[in-house]
């Protein structure tokens, strides 16, 4: 083990795309070695955007962000870490732009965008979470995929064996589903949704402290399953492409025929939709999303409703634009964004 010093402007090259193989092997295994610098690689990333803030204040206020999130009282341009050599055999990490990705023995392959997240066994089941700030992609043992939002958990077999391929989610997936039609996949929810499948695309959300839990089909079939809550039997829908269903936890049912699956899946692509959507819903994505949290200090806000679109923007360019479309104002404090009205 050897001391070496990652500084600020190799993760610079790095996040810019200019690093060599090198060099960003070198940076990757950086980032692995420790929760510190994942978050101080993170805050920087969304540092780097700050030339595209819409004015100097919003600048101010992002570096004022990054320091208080992810820095410590010393400041430092330069961070020091241990290289540890780990053998191919164990773990390969390579880098193609900004994605990470991780290969681990076995049949299951991990990925993510933003950084690492965690992966634990436990009796012959694989569980994976995303953090806040965090998604990822896992492909299960029959090669079908599952993109990850933030904060989700999957958990799964090593191995599918049985009548069928039982999968476990809390929060929010996309999945492509290989087709086997001797074995069909069944997903059940946090929540208590039951979802059946033989090959398909769908999208579903569930999410243990929302109001509601929603199923999306993109392609194919599925049988969707819903706990009575008391009623003499249990709700079950067949669902079309492009059709979705909204459950709500007094066990109300929507069916929407025919769904907006871009702004659905916009998460997948990273981009972040409003539309006329309430404050409170805006916050709980952005919390998601950017890790971050917040403090309503009056909530007369919370009437508020904010149309946007967001790609890359970092937390302070999104919130100067709900500033600027509203009548909200927003202040850092230590870790909180502390929204009042204006």
């Amino acid at each position: 083990m050897s001391s070496h010093i990652m500084r600020k402007q190799l993760l610079i090259k790095f996040i810019e795309g200019k690093a060599s193989s090198a060099e960003q092997e070198q940076i990757l295994f950086w980032i692995n070695m420790d929760e510190a610098n994942k978050k101080y690689f993170l805050g920087l990333k969304n540092l780097y955007v700050i030339s595209s803030l819409p004015n100097e204040q919003a600048k101010k206020r992002e570096f004022v962000f990054f320091r208080k999130k992810f820095l410590s009282s010393e400041v430092q341009n330069i961070i020091r870490f241990s290289f540890v050599r780990v053998a191919a055999s164990i773990l390969l990490v390579v880098a193609i732009g900004l994605n990470i990705y991780q290969y681990y023995s076995g049949r299951d392959e991990v990925s993510n965008s933003d950084g690492i997240f965690s992966k634990t066994r436990k009796m012959n089941t694989l569980s994976f979470y995303t953090n806040k700030g965090v998604k990822g992609v896992v492909t299960l043992p029959d090669n079908s995929v599952v993109w990850l939002n933030s904060d989700t958990k999957l958990t799964y077999p090593e191995r599918f064996t049985g009548k069928y391929r039982e999968v476990k989610i809390s929060g929010e997936a996309y999945f492509e589903v290989k087709s086997n039609p001797d074995t069909a996949m069944v997903v059940t929810t946090s929540k208590g949704l039951k979802i059946e499948v033989l090959g398909t695309k769908f999208l579903i959300r569930s999410y243990e402290e929302d109001n509601d839990a929603q199923a999306t089909l993109f392609s194919g079939s599925i049988k969707l399953t819903s706990p009575n809550g008391g009623y003499r039997r249990d709700y079950v829908k067949e669902l079309k492409p492009l059709q979705s269903v909204i459950i709500e936890n007094n066990h109300s049912i929507r069916v929407i025929q025919k769904a907006d699956t871009l702004k659905s899946i916009a998460w997948k692509n990273g981009t972040l939709i409003f539309e006329e959507t309430p404050i409170d819903e805006v916050l709980k994505k952005l919390e998601r999303w950017h890790g971050t949290e917040f403090l309503v200090k009056d909530r007369s806000i919370l009437s508020c409703k904010i149309t946007a679109q967001f790609k890359s923007e970092s937390i302070v360019q999104i919130m100067e634009v709900i500033k600027y479309c509203s009548p909200i104002d927003y202040k850092i404090k230590d870790k909180q964004i502390i929204l009042s009205r204006r």
